[in-house]
């Protein structure tokens, strides 16, 4: 039964997470020079001008190694980094199938009281550190026949992923003295949760909503991990992961595991850690005397929304950002009754920052690329209010958190280099000509600048070693100084008022908006948020501090009198031995000491891009196809490289229907501008003679077939539309031969075909709610013929498009789509196959030319939240209603296909399993011969368990 139970497990693992294991995040240049460093536990590939930051990395985890290991038995293979310095994406992945680490090195603007390639250290490796644990037992064997994919696959499918932020994010609290475990915002979504709405049920907690804000896996993991360990242990667990990897044949060895180590099964321990913060966070509150404020946002929908960054367009109407799961991120204007109207829809902004003076609003926002993924610009852009035009001020640059000045003459913004140094740079508001370049002392990383009043000072918030403080830039003099020793206070967006400097800080529980007197350096507690106040903003006439105070709906914008008398004096943050962070931190080895005075030079060595084209990872006894995420009898081998440039499969897959089998050899290069795809197999054809007396003869043949391409995807920036273009030109080279059997009359030669196309799209950026764009354009043009070869299959042509619009009500909308083609058959047995859509429901017909319509509105039914224990989770149901209409004309005759129906589609989970089942019912009339049409829709999106969160 044991064994039965170990096959069925291959196939489900094999067949769902073949696609799911082969993460390709794209490519940085291709004019990268690259260069290694080989440590005892790591190998760092990075670009050659990351070299002595490589080497503090190496450093680095050579010292989390001891700690990261420490509460986790089974210690990590030797992992791969591949570092990317040309992006200004701030995260960070470990993935398996093949083994790697890829880490991302710009900083983000908002990031706690570490520095960044430290905070990567402890929480990337920690997860190569859960995944090493599925080394043992059962999966360890299965790395024998299948390879790497064995570990990543049972990794994927039974390892949460609540689990794996949670008990990284544990980890980066408990071995430092910083972490986001430390800081009440990163709890303050749970919080306001919890104590208003109560506990959700594991389901809707794990696996979303798109009717409720969900706290996103690291928060809810960071609590839930934690507790178990100080309730259950510290090897809790430890023996949960090795219960998976001794025992994968079970459904749920995670539940059976966690059970076996507490006694508790997994829904009992998350209602029990779930109680536990509950109480405490309640009484924390009824502790708390909450500050009364005049609210400024009046929210219209019930959904989940967030306002930030307030700024004073006059003394009764602001300007802010808005975001949450209903609409696309927009900055808006707020008068004095709470009505807000869209100012501007931006492009990909960072969300960390938005300024205002005189008209004009200045952020930064991410440009992509033209081709390679893994380059990317911040650039800083304005809008005018007056005017209503925006404006790129700089192009390729790495800039973050622009701050105009009062007077709006000059721009302050953060840049960082490739080589990860940091600096202030001063810009002309109008031209965008640098005016000054302050290179940042100690090289520390500079935050959120903002000017004072008479524009002759910046302040900003200075991160190293030893934790934060405030900088302080005066234009007069060009120089930044350090004004207070550095705190592992999480201190964050200073701004002036008068002889103060008002920011945020973490001192208790809650996150608070604070003043420290420059002169004195005493400081002062200005609000008492319920669950945190941030983005300070202080009033033209310094009469009323604005602010985003959050609530269990999300951000609101809120204003208090600016009263300093009343402000209540504070002494340094006390130290709770007791508290969460410090229980979890007496579990673990101890603090890492990333000050260490020997700091190793590791030999930097050259990393060829030849050598290194081919890394094989996995070999199964299943022919795999990531790309159609199919697995079928056969065998297969699969070659990944660490810089995801040269892709290889080979293998042989058995055809059941043909009773006959294929060889096969994948190849794709994706390092050169253009991509570049190779491929070849050979099979046994089986035919059938039909003689004369209608006596069937069987016979086989052989078949090769060669393909070639290219292909060049590009990307454009413009704004708030995702836009690029991917023409390619492919070609097809068939060889049939005779063997014994092959009648003479037969086939015999090379038949070859060679495909223009070209892809376009255009669309709006979606909403978590958004079924599809609101708006939005693709377009596909193609042309095939075939120049060569014994058969001539003539040519065919084709022209099609899908335009999406919005309807009245929010996330309903229309999907109309239209196609041309045009056949010219060399002969009636050789021509090319429709690329066209027909009406659903309709079958193909003859013809020369084809001419196809369509139109479908669609919408969202329910969002039920709907579960069955483990088995079903339901988050959403909705409607299409389509009609469509085709004309094919063939040698004189005219054919009319028309259908129309409804569909009704489910997205669900099934066991719990991350990615969703979207699960429907299509009916379709065929209006031609009316009939009736009945079909059972099913699909996973694997494109949910891919990487996609950050850090």
């Amino acid at each position: 039964m044991k064994k039965k139970l170990i096959y069925i497990l291959i196939f489900l693992l094999f067949q769902i997470k073949a696609e799911a294991q082969f993460y390709n995040i794209g490519q940085d240049p291709a004019s990268v020079k690259w260069q290694q460093i080989n440590t005892s536990h790591f190998k760092i590939v990075f670009p050659v001008e990351f070299a002595e930051r490589a080497n503090f990395l190496a450093n680095y985890l050579e010292y989390t190694y001891v700690y990261n290991t420490f509460s986790l038995s089974h210690k990590p293979v030797k992992m791969p980094i591949l570092i990317h310095n040309h992006t200004v994406e701030s995260n960070a992945f470990v993935m398996w199938a093949p083994k790697r680490s890829e880490w991302f090195t710009c900083p983000p603007q908002d990031m706690y009281g570490q520095l960044w390639l430290q905070q990567l250290a402890i929480h990337e490796y920690r997860h190569a550190v859960q995944v090493s644990q599925m080394y043992a037992g059962i999966t360890n064997i299965l790395r024998i026949p299948f390879g790497e994919m064995a570990t990543g696959a049972v990794a994927g499918v039974y390892l949460p992923r609540w689990f794996l932020e949670g008990d990284a994010v544990v980890m980066e609290t408990a071995i430092t003295k910083s972490g986001r475990g430390r800081t009440p915002g990163f709890s303050i979504d749970l919080k306001a949760q919890l104590v208003e709405k109560g506990m959700y049920n594991y389901n809707k907690a794990v696996l979303g909503s798109f009717k409720t804000h969900i706290p996103n896996p690291y928060t809810l993991g960071y609590h839930l991990v934690g507790y178990a360990k100080i309730k259950y242990g510290v090897d809790v667990w430890d023996k949960t992961l090795k219960n998976i990897a001794r025992k994968p044949y079970t459904v749920v060895p995670f539940a059976n595991g966690l059970k076996k180590a507490t006694g508790k099964s997994l829904t009992e321990v998350y209602k029990e850690s779930m109680s536990y913060f509950d109480s405490l966070w309640t009484q924390q509150i009824k502790n708390t005397t909450i500050q009364d404020f005049k609210k400024q946002t009046l929210r219209k929908n019930k959904y989940y929304t967030n306002y930030r960054f307030p700024n004073y367009i006059n003394d009764s109407e602001f300007v802010a950002l808005k975001y949450g799961m209903d609409d696309i991120p927009r900055f808006i204007k707020i008068d004095k009754s709470g009505k807000e109207s869209i100012v501007y829809t931006q492009g990909n902004d960072f969300k960390q920052s938005l300024t205002y003076a005189n008209n004009i609003l200045v952020w930064a926002e991410q440009i992509p690329s033209l081709r390679w993924a893994q380059q990317s610009y911040a650039v800083i852009k304005t809008y005018n209010l007056s005017t209503q035009k925006s404006k790129t001020l700089t192009h390729k640059t790495k800039y973050f958190a622009p701050a105009i000045s009062h007077d709006a003459t000059k721009i302050a913004t953060i840049e960082v280099d490739m080589q990860n140094n940091y600096s202030l740079v001063i810009l002309d508001a109008k031209s965008g000509k640098i005016l000054s370049k302050i290179i940042s002392p100690l090289n520390a990383f500079l935050a959120i600048p903002s000017w004072s009043n008479d524009n002759q000072k910046i302040i900003m918030i200075a991160t190293t070693n030893d934790g934060k403080t405030f900088a302080e830039f005066h234009l007069n003099s060009e120089k930044i100084d350090f004004l207070i020793p550095f705190t592992k206070c999480e201190i964050s967006g200073a701004a002036y008022f008068k002889n103060f400097i008002v920011y945020n800080d973490t001192y208790g529980d809650v996150d608070n908006i604070y003043a420290m007197d420059t002169l004195t350096i005493k400081k002062f507690r200005i609000t008492t948020s319920r669950y945190g106040a941030t983005d300070p903003c202080i009033s033209y006439d310094e009469s009323h501090l604005t602010y985003a105070d959050y609530t269990v709906d999300g951000y609101d914008i809120v204003s208090i009198a600016i009263q300093p008398e009343i402000w209540k004096p504070i002494t340094d943050h006390p130290i709770d031995s007791m508290s969460f962070p410090e229980q979890l931190a007496r579990q673990e080895k101890g603090v890492i000491n990333f000050q260490k005075k020997d700091v190793k030079q590791f030999e930097v060595k050259r990393y060829s891009k030849l050598a290194h084209l081919f890394n094989f990872h996995t070999w199964a006894p299943l022919s795999i196809d990531a790309n159609n995420q199919t697995a079928a009898p056969g065998i297969s081998l699969m070659s990944h490289n660490l810089l995801s440039t040269s892709f290889f499969t080979t293998g042989y897959e058995y055809i059941k229907a043909e009773k006959t089998g294929k060889y096969y050899i994948n190849y794709t290069y994706k390092g050169f501008f253009p991509v570049i795809d190779a491929s070849f197999d050979y099979r046994k054809s089986n035919g059938t003679l039909i003689k004369l007396d209608n006596s069937r003869q069987p016979f086989t043949f052989n078949e090769y077939n060669i393909k070639l391409g290219l292909s060049l995807p590009l990307q454009f920036p413009t704004g708030k539309y995702y836009t690029g273009i991917r023409p390619s030109v492919n070609t097809t080279l068939i060889d049939i031969s005779h063997d014994a059997s092959t009648p003479a009359r037969f086939t015999e030669g090379t038949i070859n075909s060679i495909d223009y196309r070209f892809y376009g799209y255009h669309v709006l950026k979606t909403s978590e709610r958004d079924l599809y764009p609101k708006w939005g354009q693709t377009l596909e043009i193609n042309y095939r013929h075939s120049p060569f070869g014994i058969l001539d299959y003539g040519n065919i042509s084709s022209v099609e498009s899908y335009l999406y619009f919005p309807s009245v009500i929010r996330h309903h909308g229309f999907k109309l789509y239209g196609g041309i083609q045009y056949r010219n058959a060399a002969t009636f047995h050789a021509t090319f196959s429709d690329i066209i859509n027909y009406p659903l429901g309709n079958s193909a017909v003859l013809n020369d030319r084809l001419y196809s319509s369509a139109i479908s509105y669609f919408y969202p039914l329910l969002y039920p939240d709907f579960s069955i224990s483990s088995l079903l989770y339901l988050k959403r149901l909705d409607m299409d209603l389509f009609y469509g209409r085709a004309m094919a004309y063939y040698q004189g005759t005219t054919t009319q296909l028309q259908s129309l129906g409804a569909e009704i589609n489910s997205e669900l989970h099934l066991l719990r399993f991350v990615a969703p089942f979207n699960v429907g019912y299509r009916f379709t009339y065929l209006t031609e011969d009316k009939s009736v049409r009945h079909e059972f829709l099913i699909s996973v999106n694997f494109s949910l368990i891919g990487p996609k969160s950050k850090h």
